[in-house]
């Protein structure tokens, strides 16, 4: 299994700063490649969402970044202008609290979107 969520932070923080910024989708140059990073136009290594390597596929963090911004934000939601910052409060180890309390500085973690 490829568990750095990193690479699935990174998608979030670009596609909320595409979407801050205006954009009206978001589209992954890349969603499957195989295990050599392809096929690829220029021959760098890429990663991907998807991974098909040694006959199976793998999925990685990223693909399940993907598949939270296109279920959570249908066509015609609003956007709440929110901003990322590498410097969050949110600590998972507490329990969380009362719906709807959720501020900025918790992060990622505990953004929310109004639709």
């Amino acid at each position: 299994p490829y568990a750095d969520w990193r690479f699935g932070e990174g998608y979030a923080h670009d596609i909320i700063g595409d979407l801050n910024n205006g954009a009206g989708g978001w589209l992954d140059w890349n969603l499957l490649v195989d295990d050599k990073g392809g096929p690829n136009h220029v021959g760098n290594t890429c990663d991907a969402a998807i991974v098909f390597a040694n006959g199976e596929v793998q999925v990685h963090p990223q693909y399940y970044f993907i598949g939270h911004f296109s279920k959570w934000l249908p066509p015609g939601s609003k956007s709440l202008g929110i901003e990322v910052k590498p410097d969050r409060k949110y600590e998972a180890s507490k329990p969380a609290g009362p719906y709807g309390t959720c501020t900025g500085e918790g992060g990622l973690e505990a953004t929310a979107v109004k639709r």
